[in-house]
């Protein structure tokens, strides 16, 4: 959603629609690539510097929606897979 300015004549993103998509791109870049991606990828296709998207990844870590492993030197993010819980009791 853009915002006027109303003291001058620019117009600016607002930053719940503009965080909401940051995080939409990033969770559908990750849904096309099941082999993972490390932040410095993300925020290449992105376009984002390295630190926006490892802020934002992070956040998607805490809520569950994303996982990180590591492989050698690098940590590929993932989505986490959504499944049937299993019935233990």
């Amino acid at each position: 959603m853009l915002n006027t300015c109303v003291n001058c004549s620019r117009t600016e993103l607002d930053p719940v629609v503009e965080n909401n998509d940051i995080r939409g791109r990033l969770v559908a870049e990750l849904g096309k690539r099941p082999e993972g991606l490390t932040i410095i990828e993300l925020s290449e296709v992105l376009g984002l510097t390295r630190q926006t998207t490892a802020k934002y990844v992070y956040g998607l870590i805490s809520e569950g929606i994303v996982k990180v492993r590591k492989v050698g030197p690098a940590k590929l993010c993932f989505l986490k897979k959504r499944g049937k819980k299993s019935g233990r009791r």
